[in-house]
């Protein structure tokens, strides 16, 4: 039977690591990436340049792989919904849809019961104002930002610049008194079908991880909550693949989830040596 071939949208580290995880068991990648001289493109069988919203690109691609999936969720909904209607994409599009915003995001976890840092929408100064119980807190954009960036720290109101563009929609969230930060990373074959990591300890410097450790120095009461909240994550989505799910644990040792990372992760890296 021959193997399918594996459309990777992004041509970043992660990108570069699933085409050389893919060569193991035999299954030829495609990278399709917006950099000329992305590094994915060494580890590939076939690499194509070009932007993720051009449609020719895009036929170019489909027509190349039997499905695809992404290294990064800030890929426009849109994109993965064309790649999806003639490619299997996983995962679904409507998964990264809902995750690539922080509002919904939050809601989402909410909902099931899973607890999350205060929060609130804002879309002016006069929402921040209405919400002061968040503060001190983090403004974030909605959408896109990572490692700090779109992201202004408000110890008081005095901390509200006029560098914030409020023709984006943001979210105000309440700041925890951080002990430290854990990752679950969860590989979800189908209903109630798990390869599940234990927690992963993240440490950081200046908002970008620095390295990781496993396992992490924990409760196993927080072991136990954060791998079960991450496996319900999962199950709600109706995930396929691999995602990872950050959290963050404060003084008196309560556990919110921060965010949900729907690909393979860079707090996961150990596990190449550790794991295989």
């Amino acid at each position: 039977m021959s193997r399918p071939t594996l459309g990777i949208i992004g041509g970043g580290q992660l990108g570069s690591l699933l085409a050389e995880a893919a060569k193991t068991i035999e299954i030829k990648t495609v990278i399709l990436s917006d950099d000329i001289n992305a590094p994915a493109k060494k580890f590939a069988n076939n690499f194509i340049y070009g932007k993720y919203d051009d449609q020719k690109i895009i036929n170019e691609f489909v027509n190349l792989i039997d499905l695809a999936t992404y290294e990064f969720e800030n890929i426009p909904f849109e994109v993965l919904k064309k790649i999806d209607e003639k490619k299997t994409v996983l995962p679904k599009p409507e998964v990264n849809k809902l995750i690539q915003n922080r509002l919904t995001e939050k809601d989402f976890l909410n909902k099931y019961n899973i607890q999350t840092s205060r929060y609130a929408s804002i879309k002016d100064i006069e929402d921040i104002r209405l919400n002061q119980n968040l503060i001190p807190g983090l403004l974030k954009t909605c959408t896109l930002g990572y490692d700090g960036k779109g992201q202004y720290k408000l110890n008081n109101l005095n901390d509200l610049s006029n560098d914030i563009d409020f023709t984006k929609d943001y979210i105000l969230e309440k700041l925890i008194n951080l002990k430290k930060e854990i990752s679950v990373v969860v590989t979800r074959f189908g209903h109630q079908r798990y390869e599940v990591y234990e927690p992963i300890e993240n440490i950081h410097e200046d908002q970008i991880l620095k390295y990781s450790k496993i396992p992490a120095d924990t409760s196993d009461k927080i072991k136990k909550k954060s791998t079960e909240w991450a496996t319900i994550i999962a199950e709600e989505l109706d995930y396929m693949g691999t995602l990872c799910v950050e959290f963050f644990i404060d003084k008196n040792d309560n556990l919110y989830a921060n965010e949900v990372a729907p690909r393979v992760h860079n707090s996961g890296h150990l596990t190449i040596n550790s794991h295989n």
